[in-house]
């Protein structure tokens, strides 16, 4: 299992960051993307697989917002926000669709 970043708490007093963790269906993925993340955006990028994400995980990452795709062949957004709110992440959290939302409002009130 690769090791993640350090926690926030971590890091030098004062430096400009913000943490985002990309939750995908990749079975087994956990740890930082050194595909999208080295040399380009340093540690604060970390890609989980759905089935991955759980409270240590949140605390060690310690993420600013969560990023996933609208749907995918293992979770949806539903299925997310429900794990979110039971491990009580309470930062964002940003959805990516390649196609426009005909209602977006609808999305977000079922989501909520």
């Amino acid at each position: 299992m690769a090791s993640g970043p350090t926690p926030r708490s971590g890091r030098t007093v004062g430096a400009a960051e913000t943490r985002v963790l990309f939750v995908s269906h990749l079975p087994g993925r956990r740890g930082t993307s050194r595909d999208i993340s080295e040399g380009r955006f340093g540690d604060d990028i970390g890609v989980v697989d759905f089935s991955s994400l759980d409270a240590d995980l949140l605390k060690s990452f310690d993420p600013h917002f969560v990023v996933s795709p609208i749907l995918t062949p293992g979770f949806d957004i539903i299925d997310l926000g429900q794990k979110l709110w039971q491990l009580r992440f309470a930062g964002a959290y940003r959805v990516l669709t390649d196609q426009p939302l005909p209602n977006p409002g609808l999305v977000l009130r079922e989501v909520r």
